[in-house]
């Protein structure tokens, strides 16, 4: 997603302090070793991970969701943290989505 605004504007989301929302975030890894590592870090900070072969079948995905407060503030905070521990990890962060 482009910006947080046009997120929320496209789902026509509520940003009313104290309403949630689900965001996704797209980690690829180049080993599943170290994509199954980052994510057993993440479900211990409770996030909840899907782990997969990712669509070009050679990098691992690791999904990595979370539910926020939907404020353009929550969503940028938790882009930087996810973003930063994915460096961190050696992994390629390639984007977010949120939902209701």
């Amino acid at each position: 997603m482009s910006s947080i605004h046009d997120a929320f504007r496209s789902l026509e989301m509520d940003t009313t302090p104290g309403v949630r929302c689900t965001i996704s975030h797209y980690l690829y890894f180049r080993k599943k070793r170290k994509g199954d590592e980052a994510a057993v870090k993440f479900r211990a900070g409770n996030y909840r991970t899907i782990e997969r072969l990712g669509a070009d079948g050679i990098n691992w995905l690791v999904l990595v969701q979370h539910e926020i407060e939907a404020t353009d503030k929550a969503i940028e905070d938790a882009v930087k943290e996810v973003s930063a521990r994915a460096r961190k990890a050696s992994a390629e962060y390639d984007g977010w989505e949120i939902s209701e």
